[in-house]
């Protein structure tokens, strides 16, 4: 069976993991020609958990071509309207840069990648006009992503340093991200519980939990996949 990495886009607080093609996440099985992720809040009925209202933001769309490579990232939201779009450039078969647009189609950013081994790579990501914003190293084991450590710039000074972890499952599925400062207090933590799977083995509905705030799920994550 072929695998295909999808690589998730975090925001928000997150923004400073914000490595498009090598934030960790899952692995999608199959032909995949496009992955659609909605979020939706946490309804409970009669103590069974449900989706509830698909939240003003958040939601997320790769198109792959047939090769496996991710062609296009648009983060989207509620009617599914482009509010920032990502497009790689290849070489060899590596990501060297990333390219990302605002919803008029301009440029906001770039990120660059250097590869120092398969399991080690450097990035920076500049603005619009060039100053840079974050600097760092990606950490991989058996091809997934399970460290990020990286400074965060403010005109070209630096501002502070920070790691993400991420752990997964025995099927490679993201179980837990960790965001933290340098000396390993927690900024932000989120957890993942799988619900549903389709034919090919990828996950169709999980749930999405803060344990800084609440033991209870606080999002349902929706993926519509649709194969060649």
């Amino acid at each position: 069976m072929i695998k295909f990495r999808i690589f998730f886009l975090a925001l928000g607080i997150f923004t400073s993991c914000s490595i498009r093609f090598t934030s960790g996440e899952s692995v999608l099985n199959g032909k995949v020609k496009s992955c659609l992720l909605l979020k939706y809040e946490v309804n409970k009925i009669s103590g069974k958990v449900e989706k509830g209202k698909l939240l003003d933001y958040g939601h997320q769309k790769w198109s792959f071509d047939k090769k496996g490579n991710y062609t296009i990232y648009e983060y989207l939201d509620s009617e599914q309207n482009i509010l920032e779009k990502t497009i790689p450039k290849y070489i060899n078969g590596k990501i060297l840069e990333e390219i990302v647009y605002n919803r008029q189609s301009e440029i906001e950013s770039r990120s660059k990648y250097t590869y120092i081994s398969k399991s080690e790579i450097e990035f920076e990501r500049l603005n619009k006009h060039g100053l840079i914003l974050f600097k760092g190293t990606i950490f991989k084991n058996k091809n997934k992503v399970i460290h990020q450590e990286f400074t965060a710039y403010r005109n070209n000074e630096i501002k502070e340093r920070m790691n993400c972890f991420y752990n997964y499952d025995h099927n490679d599925n993201l179980i837990m991200f960790k965001q933290t400062e340098s000396n390993g207090e927690i900024i932000s933590l989120k957890k993942y519980l799988y619900l549903e799977f389709d034919d090919k083995k990828n996950w169709t509905k999980r749930l999405v939990t803060y344990p800084e705030y609440s033991d209870k799920p606080r999002h349902i994550e929706i993926r519509k996949i649709e194969y060649y």
